[in-house]
C-alpha cells in the first residue's frame, strides 16, 4: 500500500534523514532502534538499495531464524565472499535481541572495520536486549513515532497514491489512534473504508494496533483460560519464545489487557483479567525466562481459584 523508495519517503524522521542523507555508507554499521512500525525496516531498505547496484546483493536475515551461533557465523563468512551482482553488499539484522549472546559476540570483530564495500544496519524494537558490545560498533539511530501534523500528511500520501478517499471523521480517528505509526496506519485505512459506525470503527483501529503481536493475543487467549492444562501453556509459551523475548510477551499481553483489545471475551472474565495484569505488572525479575514462567503459573493457579 505504500513502500519507501527514497529517504525522502520516510515520515517522522526529519531527526535522522539529513544525517543519513550525508552519510559515507561505505563499511558502515547502523544500528536503528525504536517501537514497532517506526520506520526502522524501512530506512534499512531504502539505504540498503542505496548502496547496492543489486537486491541480489541485500541479504535480510530475521534474527528469530538465525539465531544460532553457528548460523550467524556461515553469516559473517559470507560478508567476505565475491558476489555476481556487484561489488557492495548489505546485510539487515532484523531484532537483533533474538540471538544467542554467543551469536552476539560473533559479529562484534567484524564489525569492529568493515570493508568499504560492505554495509552493516541492525534495527531493534528492545535495544536493551542486545549485549551491550554490540550496540558501541555501531552508529546508533532512535526513530519516532510521528505528531498529529506528520500522520495527517503520510494519511494524506498514503490516500493519495492508493486513489482512496476518507471522510474527516475516519481521517481524525486513524490519527488518533493510530498514535503516530505509519505500519498502524497502512494496515488500518483499508479495514474502516467500509464502515460507517463510529464504534465499530474504534474497534478495529484498536484491534489494529496489537495485529503484529497476533502471536501475544493468541496465547494470552489461552492464559487467562482455566480450562487450559499449566503443561499446554507452557508448551505455546516455549514456542512463542523462540521468536519473542520474555520482556516483550510480558509488556505486550498487558498492553492487551490495557487498551481492552480483549473485551469481546464474553462475560466472567474481568476478575481473570485483573489477576494477569497484576501478576504481570509484578513480574520484572531477572532472568527474564523465568519471572516469565513463574508469572505464567500464578496466573494459572490464581485463575482456577476464581473458578
Amino acid at each position: 500500500m505504500f513502500e519507501p523508495k527514497v529517504l525522502d519517503d520516510i515520515y517522522g524522521q526529519d531527526h535522522i534523514i539529513p544525517t543519513l542523507k550525508t552519510m559515507d555508507l561505505g563499511g558502515a554499521a547502523i544500528f536503528f532502534e525504536g517501537g514497532m512500525g517506526t520506520g526502522k525496516s524501512s530506512m534499512a531498505h531504502v539505504l540498503a538499495s542505496m548502496f547496492c547496484k543489486s537486491v541480489h546483493n541485500i541479504q535480510h536475515i530475521n534474527c528469530g531464524q538465525f539465531s544460532k551461533v553457528e548460523q550467524i557465523r556461515e553469516i559473517v563468512f559470507d560478508f567476505y565472499e565475491s558476489s555476481f551482482f556487484g561489488r557492495n553488499k548489505c546485510y539487515i539484522f532484523d531484532e537483533p535481541q533474538l540471538l544467542s549472546t554467543k551469536a552476539m559476540n560473533t559479529m562484534l570483530v567484524p564489525c569492529d572495520k568493515l570493508p568499504d564495500n560492505l554495509l552493516i544496519i541492525l534495527c531493534s524494537a528492545e535495544p536493551q536486549s542486545v549485549a551491550k558490545m554490540l550496540p558501541e560498533r555501531f552508529i546508533r539511530f532512535r526513530t519516532r513515532a510521528m505528531n498529529d501534523k506528520t500522520s495527517g500528511e503520510f494519511v494524506t500520501r498514503v490516500c493519495k497514491d492508493n486513489n482512496i478517499l476518507l471522510d474527516k471523521i475516519k481521517r481524525t480517528l486513524v490519527i488518533e489512534r493510530c498514535e503516530g505509526n505509519p505500519r498502524r496506519i497502512i494496515k488500518a485505512i483499508p479495514k474502516i473504508l467500509n464502515i460507517s459506525e463510529i464504534k465499530d470503527i474504534e474497534y478495529l483501529l484498536d484491534m489494529n494496533a496489537f495485529e503484529e503481536d497476533e502471536e501475544i493475543l493468541d496465547f494470552f487467549k489461552v492464559v487467562i483460560s482455566w480450562k487450559v492444562p499449566l503443561k499446554a501453556k507452557m508448551a505455546k509459551l516455549r514456542k512463542l519464545l523462540k521468536e519473542k523475548t520474555p520482556e516483550a510477551v510480558r509488556v505486550g499481553m498487558m498492553s492487551l489487557i490495557g487498551n481492552g483489545v480483549i473485551s469481546g471475551y464474553g462475560d466472567g472474565q474481568i476478575d481473570n483479567l485483573n489477576i494477569a495484569y497484576k501478576v504481570l505488572k509484578e513480574a520484572t525479575q531477572f532472568p527474564e525466562k523465568a519471572t516469565l514462567i513463574m508469572a505464567i503459573t500464578d496466573i494459572d493457579i490464581l485463575t482456577k481459584e476464581k473458578k
